[in-house]
């Protein structure tokens, strides 16, 4: 940061800063002003906040300790050492040293002096007026080129990964939550979201109402299943021999057999039927009438 310097050559204190940053960053020399003062053409300064009835300005540094450059505000030598108030008088270019100790705010404010305009060993004559600039630390000017320069770099980013997204998804992931406030890194860019809301409820009470009506469906097909395999179950049971019951009336069935029908139960039947324990009395019984009837 260019240092400013008092009119005695000493490094001035106090919040001053170059006017013309131009000129400093091609290696020249600048008047200098108190920071967010008003920096003139030729060379002074002015509170931004002085009404425009006030004709008080001040002389206050330059970058050159020497105070030879012409941009430097070479007024009023020797009265002193350091900053120093001067007035516009009404004339054209004619302007007056203070010549004395500065007087008090409430005595400069809303109101003119001109007092000193008619002392020629005050007088000098300096261009009107004419506001150009405001004195501004020389690093907060960087700082601004620097953020200047980030937010680029932040877009030319974000345009990078809008391309790597377009051309490398093939199925983006659908989010059903807003998107978060990103970091305060981010700020200076425009992040890219793929918020799309969620399904509307009559959608959710159909999709219920399919998975009931699905699961209904498997349920009586199930029964169904179990009902067919529990009647071909009956079905073979119904197949096998039954108990012989018919003996239980002796002679009613057999009675009417006679010839071949009688000779085959006679022998190796009978002794079969016994064999197998199946009601003993009634087999023999039956035996002993056929063998009678025969």
């Amino acid at each position: 940061m260019p240092t400013c310097y008092f009119q005695n050559g000493q490094e001035a204190t106090g919040s001053k800063s170059p006017c013309n940053e131009t000129a400093v960053a091609e290696g020249k020399h600048s008047s200098c002003c108190n920071t967010s003062h008003q920096c003139l053409t030729n060379g002074l300064c002015r509170d931004p906040h002085q009404e425009p009835a006030e004709n008080y300005y001040w002389r206050i540094g330059c970058t050159d300790p020497t105070f030879q450059d012409p941009a430097c505000p070479r007024y009023c030598p020797g009265y002193s050492e350091t900053t120093y108030l001067v007035w516009k008088c009404q004339e054209s270019e004619k302007w007056c040293c203070n010549g004395g100790a500065v007087a008090p705010l409430d005595q400069r404010i809303h109101r003119s002096n001109t007092s000193c305009c008619s002392v020629n060993d005050l007088v000098f004559p300096a261009p009107e007026p004419v506001v150009y600039a405001t004195a501004a630390p020389h690093s907060t000017a960087f700082t601004r080129s620097t953020i200047a320069f980030t937010v680029k770099t932040s877009k030319l980013k974000s345009v990078s990964k809008l391309d790597s997204f377009m051309t490398t998804s093939v199925a983006p992931k659908i989010s059903t939550t807003p998107p978060s406030v990103s970091d305060s890194a981010s700020m200076t860019t425009l992040p890219i979201s793929a918020y799309i809301p969620a399904a509307s409820s009559t959608s959710n009470r159909l999709a219920i109402g399919l998975g009931v009506s699905a699961a209904v469906l498997f349920l009586i097909t199930i029964g169904v299943i179990l009902c067919s395999l529990r009647r071909r179950k009956a079905v073979k049971a119904g197949d096998a021999p039954q108990p012989i019951e018919a003996f239980e009336i002796p002679g009613q069935q057999y009675s009417e057999m006679t010839g071949e029908g009688i000779s085959e139960l006679m022998g190796s039947d009978c002794v079969e039927l016994l064999a197998e324990g199946t009601k003993e009395n009634q087999i023999a019984q039956l035996c002993d009438n056929l063998s009678t009837q025969s």
